[in-house]
């Protein structure tokens, strides 16, 4: 993945886990919290702590409630801003 050079100075700082929750989010953006955890082998708390953190640097945000919602990319690849140029 392609991540532009203001993207990657966010990211810099954040643990393995918490990237491999951003790379979770972004291969399925509807996943839960609880499906998140039992793919990363963590508690639901501690994705939660994870995914506190990508919303304080402004990487993710949640659109819509718990049950419905799902999980937006606040800064994509390069890549995936072209594909996703439609709308």
């Amino acid at each position: 993945m392609i991540i532009s050079e203001l993207s990657r100075n966010r990211i810099k700082g954040l643990s393995n886990s918490s990237l491999a929750v951003l790379k979770i989010i972004a291969g399925n953006s509807s996943i839960t919290i609880k499906g998140i955890a039992r793919n990363l082998h963590l508690s639901e708390r501690m994705v939660g702590k994870h995914i506190q953190k990508l919303k304080a640097i402004g990487a993710i945000i949640r659109i819509g409630g718990d049950k419905g919602g799902r999980w937006k990319l606040k800064f994509q690849s390069s890549h995936e801003t072209t594909r996703d140029s439609s709308g």
